[in-house]
This record gives structure tokens, C-alpha cells and sequence, in this order.
């Protein structure tokens, strides 16, 4: 299904609050059964995490080498249409559960792939699942924000910005004016959750910049994330 008014295509809206709430439910699990530390680690630990791995796909997604495989090379093309002037100025216009809705593919490997891989073992399966989730949620919105107009912005968005605990626009949009025409220039700021990584990435891309390399750490890390971090509060719970 398409919106006419805002060009994009409408994600199944019952799935997406049905893993929304699932997130939620799983989480409080997590903070019910478990020390506050642990819960804690898990949060911090998420946080980082996604906020790197956003930045990894971004950069690998990005690559216009892709643009030219058979089957998946539309979807590369897709991805990069969020440099068009009218993606730009729509995204902060699409109701939340839509946007959250681009996520739907990666909550169901994340939720398919640790029971392949661990068959649902260990119960911290499902704080981890839930809080990757959750932040993972919440580093769409990050970057809605950052393209929401200043006029249109909640005060509390703004503190976020301010503190860091959400991306700056004046970080992301120095990422577009030089995407829309680089001109062989280097391409900075691929963060697109908090921008904490922006500084580090920056130089480690000029360093190993081939989108190769990055797309196959996306695909390995997109399959094993949840029992990765699964597997690590177990070993911390121990």
C-alpha cells in the first residue's frame, strides 16, 4: 500500500505495534526478573551498539557499487532516495508507527535468527531482544527528529539534542550537503541515531572505506546481535 501525499510504501501497521508492544512486555520482563545493574549493562550496551551498527549501514547501504546487483539492487537504490530533497523534507511528517515500520524486517531476523542459533536456551534472550528493539526504535525517531523542523520540535527533543542523546542536525545535515555533491570529497557523518560514533567513523572509513567489507560485517552482525548480547548477560548473570 502507498501513501499518494507523502511517496512511500505503508508497513503492515498491526505487526508493527504487535512487536512494538512484544518489545515492551520483554523489557519489563527483563527489569522484573533481573538486577538493575544487569538491566543497566544491557541498555548501555544496546545503546552503543546500535548506534554503530546505524552508522555501518548507513555507510554500506550508501554505496552505489550495489545499485547494479540483480534482485537486491533496488532496494539499494531505495535506501539512498533518503538524500532526495522531497525524503528529506517528508520524513518528519510520516506517522511514527510508519517509520518505526521500516524496522520490520530486522525484528523478525532478530527474532527468527537466536532461535536458530540458540533455540531460545537462555532466558536473557528476551531482555536482549526487547532492548535492541526498543533502542533500535528509538534511533528512528533520533533521526526524524533531526530533520524536524526547529518550530515543529518538542522542547524535550531539543534537551536531547542539546545532551547528545539524540542526533544533532547540525551533524546529520553537514552529512547531506556534502551526500547531495561531493564532488570526490569524503562523505562525513553517517551516524543516524545519536552521533556519538560520528568522530570515530570518520576517520576509520577514510582508513578502511571499502563498502564491501562493511556490508558483510552488517550481514553477520544483523543475524547474530541478539545472541551475541544474549550470550553475554548470561555469561555476566553466572
Amino acid at each position: 500500500m502507498i501513501d499518494p501525499d507523502l511517496d512511500y510504501t505503508i508497513p503492515n501497521r498491526p505487526f508493527v505495534w504487535t512487536w512494538i508492544v512484544c518489545a515492551i512486555v520483554a523489557t519489563l520482563a527483563g527489569v522484573w526478573l533481573y538486577p538493575m545493574w544487569m538491566i543497566l549493562l544491557c541498555l548501555g550496551l544496546s545503546l552503543v551498539w546500535v548506534n554503530m551498527y546505524s552508522t555501518i549501514m548507513h555507510y554500506a547501504l550508501d554505496a552505489e557499487e550495489f545499485t547494479r546487483l540483480p534482485v537486491v539492487g533496488e532496494a539499494f537504490i531505495t535506501f539512498q532516495s533518503h538524500h532526495f530533497p522531497r525524503w528529506i523534507n517528508t520524513i518528519h511528517r510520516k506517522p511514527v508507527y510508519d517509520l518505526l515500520g521500516e524496522l520490520n524486517p530486522l525484528v523478525v531476523i532478530n527474532t527468527v535468527a537466536p532461535l536458530a542459533l540458540l533455540q531460545f536456551r537462555y532466558r536473557e534472550v528476551f531482555a536482549a531482544w526487547g532492548m535492541l528493539t526498543l533502542v533500535g526504535g528509538y534511533a528512528m525517531l533520533c533521526h526524524r527528529w533531526a530533520h524536524t523542523p526547529p518550530a515543529r520540535k518538542p522542547a524535550a527533543v531539543k534537551l536531547l539534542q542539546r545532551y547528545r542523546l539524540a542526533l544533532s542536525p547540525e551533524q546529520h545535515w553537514k552529512h547531506h550537503a556534502l551526500a547531495a555533491s561531493p564532488m570526490g570529497r569524503f562523505v562525513p557523518n553517517f551516524d543516524l541515531s545519536f552521533g556519538w560514533s560520528n568522530p570515530i567513523f570518520n576517520r576509520v572509513l577514510k582508513v578502511l572505506p571499502s563498502p564491501r567489507f562493511w556490508l558483510a560485517f552488517i550481514a553477520l552482525t544483523t543475524f547474530t546481535q541478539v545472541s551475541a548480547l544474549t550470550l553475554f548477560l548470561h555469561w555476566m548473570r553466572r
